[in-house]
């Protein structure tokens, strides 16, 4: 499996910016659809000015509960000149404002946490391509956030990315069925049941498994062998990058 998803995994990180289209896709039979009140499209704050990329959403932490989306946003992919380190986040971005998917809240997050090792994904190594900020729901409406799922996905399981896509589904679908492929290191890789949808925008955006935990944090994906993949941090480094975070000051 390493040759043939490697190619793939290396080129196809999709960001989000902009403009969402309407075609068709049936709903998947029995969905976690309580997960798709968790989702938001975020605007972050970079050194004062406002970017705004991909998918975001609540998920439970060791240290409470936090907005998170992937890193790679804040970098090129995002629209920036060079990637944020991680050590430097806290520092440069000083918070998020996140309008819900399923209504019209708006979610407000503070800084950032310095998640170890969270760097934009590379076909080799460690996948932690991820981003976590802290966010205090008391007083803000929001649903309880994502929990993680505790092992793996095996191979064959359905799982769902809960997003809303640039085409190939209705703007109101915001969960996609897929299937689970399997593990590639670090990295989830999944094959959606349409393979007409268009994933731009949906970096970041959960990917859950039937009872609605967190399987995976989608980072991208593409057409390969007449299949639409996807990929993204697996849980497991989902939870070892989670674990390096400490509570925000």
């Amino acid at each position: 499996m390493t040759q043939r998803l490697v190619p793939a995994f290396a080129a196809l990180l999709l960001v989000a910016v902009t403009g969402l289209a309407a075609c068709a896709e049936e709903t998947p039979a029995g969905p976690p659809t309580a997960a798709t009140a968790v989702i938001c499209r975020p605007t972050f704050s970079v050194d004062g000015q406002p970017l705004e990329a991909g998918t975001a959403f609540l998920l439970s932490t060791p240290t409470g509960p936090a907005l998170v989306t992937a890193q790679h946003l804040f970098g090129p992919a995002g629209g920036l000149d060079t990637d944020i380190a991680w050590s430097q986040m806290p520092a440069r971005v000083s918070g998020a404002a996140c309008r819900t998917l399923s209504g019209d809240a708006i979610w407000t997050a503070g800084k950032p946490y310095a998640i170890e090792g969270a760097a934009p994904s590379a076909p080799t190594g460690p996948v932690r391509d991820m981003a976590a900020f802290a966010i205090d729901l008391n007083g803000q409406a929001a649903p309880a956030p994502l929990t993680p799922a505790k092992g793996r996905p095996a191979r064959g399981d359905k799982v769902w990315l809960v997003a809303q896509v640039v085409a190939g589904a209705p703007r109101t679908t915001l969960l996609h069925s897929a299937v689970v492929e399997g593990f590639e290191g670090d990295a989830l890789v999944y094959v959606f049941d349409n393979p007409a949808l268009e994933l731009r925008a949906t970096s970041g955006a959960p990917v859950v498994n039937a009872k609605g935990e967190l399987v995976a944090i989608n980072l991208g994906g593409g057409q390969q062998d007449g299949k639409l993949l996807g990929f993204g941090v697996g849980g497991p480094a989902v939870a070892a990058g989670l674990a390096t975070i400490k509570p925000a000051r």
